[in-house]
């Protein structure tokens, strides 16, 4: 990745400008970064989409603003642990929560200003990484023990940022989140999956009382685990808020017992391994990454990891020597029938595992109708293995439940409330809700999500009337509906 110059007046100025980091340890409210991050934050950014890694023109690296905790009996002679904190504010939270086990574990802590929810996804991700960076270039930090945590709507970023640069990570905290990207790319970037399942331990922290916590408990661990990620939950009293400084401590605890683990992968896996202040080019991650898939590829059962390395350069730096080197050896892998075999009978394997580690996801959040769509295409894919047998149970079991499932016709849009879409002739349609409709009760259930209209739905069946009451062009609108059974495919 590439960046302009800095001039050396306007660092010289920024220098200047900036405060001074904690020269004897300690927190610091306000730190300057002083250079553009050496990090690959546009392609962390496209996991917001394909125009998510751009900033405004007059955004400056420079300009950015980051709180920072640097533990007083620092010394370079040893790499140290780092939470990098993602606020759901453009004011950095996360400190009080944060201090005991920072101070007393001898962790540093960092939280940029003016990275809220109100920054477009790609701003946010740019101003993390020019801190990450930042801090790295003036500490000797671990990559093995650097933890990406980010609450309410900066979990998405969080978890985007661990599962985009795993090589830069140990894992990620979410309070009051679910990761937004869990499947990179198209599945040329599969890769990344598995080095989350090599190297990652994703903790989830919802309070008693958060409205997430549904969420949470149904997306959040049990779909990791399904994966292969190593995850856990806290449920600390209270509700949307940091958690209490004490599961801070435990959390960290969890975190630091996978260390062992990261460093086994590094051993075995070294040229993935990213020193401390060690940024590099995607010409060189592109050459280490296919040097590291042809090691993966003599190794029993690790076949379709390699290749998946393979597809993931060729995705990820098409121009490069290593890309058409990737390409080469993608080739002559597909070209030999025995390891041709052997690598479809690894990928078959996996997507059996992914395709019911999603259905089941969707059905605990209560898609039924997707998480159908899901199970059917596990049962005609893999008809004969036993995946494939127990999706089919599963979908006819969805048929059954669906069939006896209140149909509203409509969807919804990311929020939950606001009505994206009607179907045909459908009961939304039929009672009058329109596209930009947003439903604020459904029966007696005021409706702040779409888990609470999804609860709210649950309580009826077809052929129940329901009032609706929706916010339309500023003022409140009541309509009946009534709802139906779910129509089969093709009706």
């Amino acid at each position: 990745m590439s960046h302009r110059p800095v001039f050396a007046v306007a660092l010289v100025v920024s220098l200047f400008l900036a405060r001074s980091v904690p020269a004897d340890g300690g927190f610091e409210a306000e730190v300057a970064v002083r250079q553009p991050t050496r990090l690959d934050w546009e392609f962390a950014a496209l996991s917001f989409g394909a125009d998510a890694a751009k900033v405004p023109s007059d955004y400056r690296s420079e300009k950015q603003r980051y709180q920072l905790f640097v533990p007083e009996d620092y010394a370079d002679k040893k790499a140290w642990p780092l939470v990098v904190f993602v606020s759901p504010g453009d004011d950095p939270l996360g400190w009080r929560a944060w201090r005991k086990a920072c101070e007393g574990g001898g962790v540093f802590f960092c939280a940029a200003y003016g990275a809220g929810n109100n920054e477009p996804a790609g701003v946010r991700v740019r101003i993390v990484l020019d801190m990450l960076d930042d801090v790295r270039r003036r500490y000797r930090i671990d990559p093995e023990q650097t933890y990406f945590v980010g609450m309410g709507g900066g979990g998405p970023v969080a978890s985007a940022l661990a599962f985009a640069l795993p090589e830069l990570c140990g894992g990620a905290v979410l309070v009051g989140a679910t990761p937004a990207q869990w499947r990179p790319g198209d599945g040329r970037l599969d890769y990344l999956r598995h080095r989350a399942q090599d190297r990652l331990s994703v903790a989830f922290v919802a309070g008693e009382k958060d409205p997430a916590r549904p969420d949470v408990e149904a997306n959040g661990p049990p779909y990791c685990r399904d994966l292969g990620i190593r995850a856990r939950q806290w449920t600390p009293k209270g509700g949307h808020e940091l958690p209490p400084p004490e599961a801070v401590v435990e959390i960290q605890a969890w975190l630091a017992e996978d260390l062992p683990r990261r460093r086994r992968d590094v051993e075995a896996r070294p040229k993935l391994a990213v020193k401390p202040d060690e940024a590099p080019d995607g010409a060189t991650q592109a050459a280490r990454l296919t040097d590291t898939a042809q090691a993966e590829l003599v190794q029993p059962g690790r076949l379709h990891r390699g290749i998946a390395m393979l597809r993931g350069v060729q995705a990820r730096w098409p121009q490069s020597d290593a890309a058409r080197k990737a390409g080469a050896l993608v080739r002559d892998i597909e070209g030999d029938a025995r390891l041709s075999d052997v690598l479809a009978a690894q990928a078959a394997a996996e997507e059996r595992r992914l395709l019911a580690a999603q259905a089941r996801a969707t059905e605990r959040v209560g898609d039924l109708r997707a998480a159908l769509g899901l199970y059917q295409k596990l049962a005609a894919k893999h008809a004969d293995s036993d995946e494939g047998k127990q999706a089919a149970d599963a979908a006819k079991r969805l048929a059954a439940t669906l069939a006896a499932t209140p149909y509203l016709g409509a969807s919804f849009e990311d929020d939950g409330v606001t009505v994206q879409a009607v179907a045909p002739d459908g009961p939304a349609q039929r009672a009058g809700l329109r596209p930009g409709d947003q439903v604020t009760r459904f029966g007696t259930t005021k409706v702040a999500s779409l888990a609470d209209l999804r609860r709210a739905l649950a309580g009826l069946k077809p052929g129940d009337k329901a009032t609706v009451e929706v916010r339309r062009d500023g003022r409140s609108v009541t309509v009946e509906v009534e709802l139906t059974a779910a129509p089969r495919r093709g009706d």
